[in-house]
């Protein structure tokens, strides 16, 4: 992605004291212990008016954050997915109340927990197929392994479905999902899920392609996003930031994974 650099932020807008604060709440971060590193770019109007690092990318290797220093992004992966399923949608080629298991016929016989336990579960039929739209808005009735608030989060963690497990199996990982039962009925509740996963196996099948290599193909390549990936080679390894998270007691990064 080309940006060009702004000669003042007050050329697109901004308030260079208050910009500036913006890097400096970002360090106090760091100073206080609470992160190893931080990152930070704004830009308006495709030109950079802000651009300030601080800290280390890697801690336990004593490695300063740098400009081309690459950074796990996780749950961004939400909003391009959702951009690759509005292409679609705009080329008439899938539409937002088109049932799930047209594309993925695994969810045709998907149910809903009802009652029980996570170990007996008692489930029911849907009273109406999950749809693009209740994955898009995390409405289908779907959540995240390491959710602990109801019986369905302990299933999935009982079934090893893992979002973050990297199998990169994604159909038999979206097949294997639709045998768990649903946490509630499509469309009458909110939950953070792996509907996003489901959206990316639908963009497969779609397009008839890698959701990766769609992604790189309608999206990425377009924007100039050219250290977007789902997998690092060896040449930028280096460039790869640990990866961090708080302490639950004292909220201190501790090293999750080294690059």
């Amino acid at each position: 992605m080309t940006l060009e650099t702004a000669a003042s932020p007050a050329e697109v807008g901004f308030d260079p004291d208050r910009l500036q604060s913006v890097a400096v709440y970002a360090q106090r971060f760091v100073d206080d212990g609470l992160m190893v590193g931080t990152d930070v770019l704004v830009a308006r109007r495709g030109r950079v008016v802000l651009r300030s690092t601080a800290g280390l990318a890697d801690r336990e290797a004593g490695a300063p954050v740098a400009d081309d220093t690459l950074w796990r992004f996780y749950s961004m992966t939400k909003p391009l997915t959702s951009v690759a399923v509005m292409q679609l949608v705009e080329a008439g080629r899938l539409r937002l109340r088109d049932p799930l298991h047209a594309f993925v016929p695994a969810f045709a016989d998907t149910e809903v927990f009802v009652g029980g336990t996570a170990g007996r579960p008692e489930t029911a039929p849907l009273t109406r197929p999950v749809t693009i739209a209740d994955l898009l808005t995390h409405t289908a009735g779907l959540t995240y392994s390491f959710v602990q608030q109801h019986p369905v989060d302990e299933i999935y963690r009982r079934s090893g479905m893992d979002a973050m497990s990297g199998t990169g199996d994604l159909e038999a990982t979206i097949d294997a999902l639709a045998a768990l039962p649903l946490r509630h009925q499509p469309g009458t509740r909110w939950s953070y899920s792996m509907a996003t996963d489901v959206l990316g196996r639908v963009v497969e099948v779609v397009s008839d392609r890698p959701f990766a290599q769609y992604l790189q193909d309608h999206v990425l390549d377009p924007l100039g996003m050219v250290d977007t990936t789902f997998r690092v080679g060896d040449a930028d390894l280096g460039r790869l930031a640990a990866c961090y998270s708080p302490d639950p007691e004292t909220l201190e990064p501790v090293l999750l994974d080294a690059p």
